[in-house]
């Protein structure tokens, strides 16, 4: 081998351990594509992501630029055609404004006899005798909406419903990437600590808008007849039913179909194993609702049955049959085919 393939193996080598391999890489840019393509359903408002965190680059300094085109406003040159404009359109208008700045930047100036919707109005500020469309004002709004959010805003729940969806395409390999994504950012807690001193006064402490947050994120709703659940929990969202998981039950569960799918049964056996204990520590120490129990429980009954043990499938559909009306699962015709 010449020394300058080898070099290049060597450069090759550092990029995929910097950056990740090309796989990686692809994937990082389609799952920013796909969630352009989802923000996109609405026709006045485009959606543009930028930045090399898009061209699928994970370093520290990678940045995301996110970009907006608003398609219901239009932007006029003087006065005149701006008032035109919006009379015959039925449409808001602004006017570019080159006067009152520095060359080569311009500012948006609202129409004098152009009325604005009133949710318009906090981005709006006085200068002179105009009224601009203030840059600052319309980006601390952003802000703050972010700052809401907090540092969740693409939570679990939606890379999970991607996993699932490229799962129900039989693609098990991409679907096992998220997976593996999910479970590396995802926060390792023992539920046996939740009732401690130390985790209260912590829960104390939190705002409401981060408990809501918590509290809704963590768990993946399927709607009747989703086209996302995963084949074999189809059953469970007919005739206007709804099935409701527990994030991180729903990522051990979806990451042992995926591994049974491509017969890889030592990683389907440790995966089973990931979800039955995951399963019994909620339900030991109450860590979920009766509703997530059950269908904690359907889902690790579910797997036993599928590799062969009957005895423990039969007892996980058993569990769920114990709680009556709230189990709305098919856990009971499940049982009875056992």
């Amino acid at each position: 081998m010449s020394s300058r393939n080898s070099e290049s193996l060597k450069s090759y080598d550092y990029a995929c351990q910097k950056f990740g391999t090309f796989e990686t890489v692809r994937l990082r840019r389609n799952l920013y594509n796909l969630y352009d393509m989802i923000c996109n359903d609405d026709p006045l408002l485009c959606h543009i992501s930028s930045g090399s965190a898009v061209e699928g680059l994970d370093m520290i300094g990678s940045d995301l630029d996110l970009m907006a085109v608003i398609n219901g406003t239009i932007v006029c040159l003087n006065e005149r055609d701006a008032e035109n404009v919006a009379e015959e359109n039925n449409i808001r208008t602004l006017i570019l404004d080159i006067d009152n700045t520095n060359p080569c930047y311009a500012l948006l100036r609202v129409p004098k006899n152009v009325t604005f919707p009133e949710n318009i109005h906090c981005f709006l500020e006085h200068r002179g005798q105009g009224i601009f469309y203030s840059s600052q004002l319309f980006k601390l709004s952003q802000l703050n909406f972010m700052s809401l959010l907090g540092d969740r805003q693409c939570p679990d729940t939606g890379w999970m419903f991607l996993a699932s969806f490229y799962y129900r395409h039989k693609m098990y390999h991409i679907a096992l990437e998220i997976i593996s994504i999910v479970l590396s950012r995802s926060l390792k807690v023992d539920p046996s600590t939740l009732a401690t001193t130390v985790n209260i006064v912590h829960f104390e402490k939190m705002t409401a808008m981060h408990l809501l947050h918590m509290l809704v994120s963590n768990i993946m709703v399927f709607e009747n007849d989703s086209a996302l659940i995963p084949d074999e929990l189809e059953i469970e969202v007919t005739n206007n039913s709804s099935l409701y998981l527990a994030v991180i039950i729903f990522t051990h569960f979806l990451k042992f179909l995926s591994y049974y799918h491509l017969g890889d049964f030592t990683s389907s056996m440790e995966s089973l194993r990931g979800l039955e204990k995951c399963t019994y520590n909620q339900y030991r120490y109450k860590a979920l609702g009766k509703t997530q129990i059950i269908s904690s429980f359907l889902c690790l009954g579910i797997a036993h049955e599928m590799i062969g043990h009957v005895s423990k499938a039969h007892e996980c559909f058993s569990t769920c049959v114990s709680y009556g009306e709230y189990n709305t699962t098919t856990a009971a015709l499940r049982l009875s085919k056992l």
